[in-house]
């Protein structure tokens, strides 16, 4: 077996820190370090050279793209590991490395790019880092940047695959003033990308990714969501005149339609939500995630009191609908997964059935199944609310409100917390503390239906149990 010879390619800014370690990762599997400096005024290009790297001045034109095809244009192997100044390649037998690259019908490979969340739950992205050099193989989308585009044109015509493989890349986590920057960057970049293509519906979808506010996959009525659901909603319509082979190219698809869905859940429009998840299933039919999104339509358009005009026998059909497709989701999930984005598969689709047995008055029902979120993350801010819930429905509203409070402690974008909370501080008569809890709710979630709509109906309700009866 000939041993193939890789290219370790970079880009970096001011990453002096991190980029020592970032190319020692990688020094047992690789043969030349490319590295695109796009402006340190650091150490960065010192410490690069010092690990053997060859380092090139690449121009910055708010184009990662670009920048990355620069780097690979000084490759000279034969195949490319790309990583990032701030990750790490986790150890690889050199022996095995060189197993994948020897697979005649593979062009590249997935890696599982890991980022740690604040609470030690491990985030992870699949995303193509290793793969055959070739001058037709170069990275489109100045932000967002990818491969696979061209890469996945290349191999079909060569009949070549692009393979899973347990290769993993750890991504340290930015600090908040640097994550803050970059995000606003992104932000900048996208609105760029937006306007320079108007019809392609990525970056539309992109910027308002970054833009929403998120809890669990649910999206929250924080500040800007109108915004970010009208930019949904355009970059949707474009996919849906889409033709049917551009289409199944759209890898981003499922999670276009459902994130959609769940902004309309987020403003009131449950119908909006049902309807686009529908949508949604007619062009990705095998999409799981979809049959998830669809279960939580249902779930809060029923529980939200929007099955007015449906009769008993849709209605049943319609629970019976979701449970199925909760359950589906459930039997989906790879047994030691605690992934923090497959949450939707082992995690919350017990939140949703213990809504729907509440809806049949089952609180013992419900009880178990949020025990269970508990039982698999003791953290889960919607288990606690939920048990909260089933507790202040069995009349033992003290005990709620503890449930609640630790909700809120865990989570404060937890929003039917702070809501259902502020309800219960009422009823047992606190009422500044219940004061304080809905004006906490207003600030975090000003686009919430009920702050919207001219009626502050919360305020009004605190007011009116304070006023003395006659």
């Amino acid at each position: 077996m000939k041993r193939k010879t890789v290219s370790l390619c970079m880009i970096a800014r001011n990453e002096e820190a991190s980029i020592g370690q970032a190319i020692k990762s990688a020094l047992a599997v690789v043969d030349e370090i490319i590295v695109g400096d796009t402006g340190s005024d650091d150490n960065t290009r010192l410490i690069a050279e010092g690990y053997g790297a060859k380092v090139i001045d690449v121009p910055w034109d708010d184009d990662f793209a670009a920048a990355r095809n620069s780097v690979l244009d000084e490759a000279s192997c034969d195949w490319v590991l790309i990583l990032d100044a701030d990750e790490r390649l986790q150890p690889v037998r050199p022996v095995e490395f060189q197993k994948m690259l020897a697979e005649d019908a593979v062009s590249g490979y997935k890696v599982n790019v890991v980022e740690m969340s604040e609470t030690g739950q491990e985030k992870t992205d699949v995303q193509t880092r290793v793969y055959r050099n070739h001058p037709y193989v170069r990275y489109c989308y100045p932000i967002h940047e990818t491969i696979d585009v061209a890469l996945e044109n290349w191999s079909a015509a060569r009949e070549l695959d692009v393979a899973p493989s347990r290769l993993r890349v750890v991504h340290a986590s930015a600090d908040h003033g640097r994550a803050t920057v970059r995000i606003e960057r992104n932000r900048r970049l996208l609105r760029d990308a937006c306007r320079e293509y108007p019809y392609e519906p990525y970056f539309a979808y992109c910027l308002a990714s970054e833009s929403l506010s998120r809890l669990d996959g649910e999206v929250l009525p924080a500040p800007g969501l109108a915004i970010s659901t009208a930019q949904m909603a355009k970059a949707w319509h474009i996919v849906e005149g889409m033709s049917a082979n551009a289409v199944m190219d759209l890898s981003y698809g499922p999670h276009l339609a459902g994130l959609l869905s769940a902004c309309y859940i987020a403003v009131g429009q449950t119908q909006k939500a049902l309807d686009t998840v529908w949508s949604g299933l007619e062009i990705f039919p095998d999409s799981t995630y979809l049959l998830f999104r669809r279960a939580v339509a249902i779930a809060q358009h029923l529980e939200r009191g929007d099955d007015h005009g449906l009769t008993c026998v849709t209605v049943a059909s319609l629970r019976k609908l979701a449970e199925k497709d909760l359950g589906d989701c459930l039997a989906s999930a790879p047994k030691d997964t605690r992934d923090v984005d497959e949450r939707w598969r082992w995690l919350l689709p017990h939140r949703y059935l213990a809504s729907l047995r509440l809806l049949d008055q089952d609180i013992d029902g419900a009880l178990v199944h949020y025990t269970r979120s508990l039982e698999l993350d003791q953290r889960y801010s919607h288990g606690w609310s939920g048990k909260a819930e089933c507790v202040r429905r069995a009349g033992e509203d003290r005990r709620a409100l503890g449930y609640y409070l630790r909700a809120v402690t865990l989570d404060d974008r937890n929003l039917d917390a702070w809501l259902r909370g502020g309800e219960i501080l009422e009823i047992l008569g606190f009422t500044d503390n219940a004061r304080s809890w809905r004006r906490r709710a207003r600030e975090l979630f000003p686009e919430h239906p009920a702050f919207q709509s001219g009626r502050p109906w919360l305020d009004d309700l605190v007011l009116s149990v304070m006023e003395p009866t006659s």
